[in-house]
């Protein structure tokens, strides 16, 4: 159910960077690439604005693992990236995390808890 839920919030992932006019580099789904690992981590999605040449990474978290201590740590991590180059270097990579509706608001605690709300790149939606 949990490797369902996962690919069903990516695809959502998926879905909302395109229709944000975002190109899909590469993700945790069929017919993608997957990601390379940043830091620590491999993101569950990776979209580029061509325009302004930033990327956007993608997590998707499922009720039980939003708030693992794997979980915390990757938003962390993604929450520090900054862009290396073009036109967009040294601004904040934004991050976007999606959790399934009746999780939202453990994420948004979360998110609080780590000192990560309020921040303009900080993004949680509802799967």
């Amino acid at each position: 159910m949990a490797y369902t839920e996962s690919k069903t919030l990516i695809k959502e992932l998926i879905d909302f960077f395109q229709s944000k006019g975002l190109r899909i580099k590469c993700a945790d789904y069929e017919g993608y690439n997957e990601c390379k690992r940043i830091k620590e981590f491999v993101p569950d999605v990776i979209a580029r604005d061509t325009e302004t040449e930033i990327s956007y990474i993608g997590e998707a978290k499922t009720c039980d693992d939003v708030d693992s201590q794997e979980s915390r740590a990757r938003y962390q991590n993604f929450s520090e990236l900054l862009m290396t180059s073009g036109l967009s270097k040294g601004k904040p990579v934004p991050l976007y995390v999606i959790t399934p509706e009746k999780c939202i608001s453990s994420l948004i605690r979360i998110m609080q808890e780590l000192g990560l709300s309020g921040k303009e790149h900080i993004h949680c939606l509802k799967g």
